[in-house]
């Protein structure tokens, strides 16, 4: 069976001789795609819901007080980085999550090494005796430590400070 015998009998299956050409001459048929919307209409219906709803949830919330966040772009991941550390260090100590306090825990303790308040083989000694402080919760309020979200640095710690005088 030919080419142009298999044609012909599609053809006379279809009973529709006006793509016959555009076939011969390899192409695809045209079809006027103005007649074709399909459901059309209930896609336009879906779509003004979904505007409408979001229309009446930013009227409910600029009643409410609510205000859109605005985003900034990050060039690189240490931007992102050193912002995310300024946010989280930056709160209050009573805010802040307790691996944040105990970073800053350890950097307080490597600063009283550095100035020589306390020797290298008494660090780990402080900063598991501030962790367990820390679990037991006596270290919460702005008398038992004093932490300066401006320089996001502890300035004192009454238990430590009371055992170096």
């Amino acid at each position: 069976m030919e080419f142009g015998e298999l044609l012909n009998k599609v053809d006379n299956f279809n009973n529709n001789h006006q793509f016959v050409e555009s076939i011969r001459e390899n192409k695809l048929p045209e079809f006027n795609k103005k007649d074709y919307r399909g459901n059309q209409y209930e896609m336009d219906q879906f779509n003004w819901q979904i505007q409408y709803a979001e229309y009446k949830k930013k009227v409910n919330d600029s009643k409410k007080g609510i205000v859109q966040k605005e985003y900034e772009a990050m060039d690189s991941l240490d931007d992102v980085q050193s912002k995310l550390n300024d946010e989280q260090f930056s709160k209050p100590w009573g805010r802040m999550s307790e691996y944040c306090k105990k970073v800053k825990l350890q950097e307080y303790i490597s600063e009283l090494v550095s100035e020589g308040k306390i020797t290298s083989e008494k660090q780990d000694a402080y900063v598991k005796y501030l962790y367990k402080k820390l679990s037991e919760k006596k270290l919460k309020t702005k008398k038992d430590i004093e932490y300066d979200s401006q320089t996001q640095k502890v300035i004192s710690i009454v238990c430590v400070d009371s055992k170096l005088k």
